[in-house]
């Protein structure tokens, strides 16, 4: 009511000096719709766009044919009659921008929808080890370990545990952390083995922000407890995939699209000259092959 206010004032210092009209009740709930669209646009999250008002508005009173002492005519009329009201006018205006705003969530839902499909493109399995690893020793648990070289993006690790219901350690634990050059630890995340006697799938998927990261490592076996006891605890079926960032797999399917195109030679880069970070093309995973074997050293 307040925006509109301030359109009434706006529209009575424009009063023309020829009669005014009566705009018909459709076209005035198009015309106060699109004032409050115009409006909202004038001043974008609370900063006033530098334009005069009615630099927004005259194109509107164009658009219509009628003028803002039209306007004025035809709300002071309203008053007089008995089949609608003012306030009818504003709720139907308001309930028509509250459906268009459904439909902009919608539009939201399938840029990220179409973001995320380009992300699946680019993934890649940058390690995979089918073979099962079986301990009974709490010793062997320094060996289910693995380490990943990284970059940023995000990073999804897939695997089956198994953990015999006559292990005695209290709390069984899956620990990943990310590595810096220095060997520094950070991002740590934990997960609990919480089933016990059966085969159980396990995944945890990490992003990682920083450049300075290098290295993902993954403890498959930790005990919490201070007193570790023998356990009966089995790994198999690990698979981590990476998914590049929105940015990366962006600049990757732009590259992809030249190339075949041959628009540009192979060595070129989009962002080449702006400053921007140069990123890799990434080969798209058009076959959802996998990486083979156990390429990982371990530590």
């Amino acid at each position: 009511m307040r925006n509109f206010l301030i359109i009434f004032l706006i529209c009575v210092g424009f009063a023309a000096c020829n009669k005014p009209k009566n705009i018909p009740d459709e076209e005035l709930e198009a015309i106060i719709h699109d004032l409050f669209i115009a409006n909202a646009y004038g001043s974008i999250d609370g900063h006033n766009l530098g334009m005069d008002t009615m630099d927004i508005y005259a194109p509107i009173f164009k658009q219509y044919g009628c003028t803002p002492k039209d306007l004025m005519y035809t709300i002071d009329n309203l008053s007089k009659r008995k089949s609608i009201r003012f306030t009818d006018v504003l709720d139907n205006v308001i309930a028509s921008i509250e459906k268009e705003s459904r439909g902009y969530d919608s539009i939201v839902q399938v840029r990220d929808s179409i973001d995320q499909s380009i992300v699946e493109r680019y993934k890649k399995v940058v390690y995979r080890n089918d073979t099962t690893q079986k301990v009974t020793r709490f010793a062997d648990l320094a060996d289910m370990k693995i380490t990943i070289p990284i970059q940023q993006g995000s990073y999804k690790v897939d695997y089956v545990y198994f953990l015999d219901s006559t292990d005695q350690n209290i709390y069984m634990q899956y620990h990943q952390s990310a590595l810096d050059s220095a060997g520094k630890e950070y991002n740590h995340l934990y997960r609990g083995y919480n089933t016990r006697g059966k085969n159980t799938k396990g995944s945890v998927k990490t992003t990682i922000t920083r450049d300075d990261l290098k290295e993902l490592k993954i403890e498959f076996g930790r005990v919490a407890h201070k007193e570790p006891k023998n356990t009966f605890f089995t790994i198999d079926s690990v698979e981590v995939t990476f998914y590049p960032t929105k940015e990366a797999a962006k600049d990757s399917l732009l590259r992809d699209i030249l190339k075949k195109d041959k628009l540009i030679p192979l060595n070129i880069t989009s962002d080449a000259g702006k400053g921007k970070k140069d990123f890799v093309t990434l080969p798209a995973d058009t076959t959802r092959s996998f990486a083979e074997g156990d390429s990982i050293v371990r530590r």
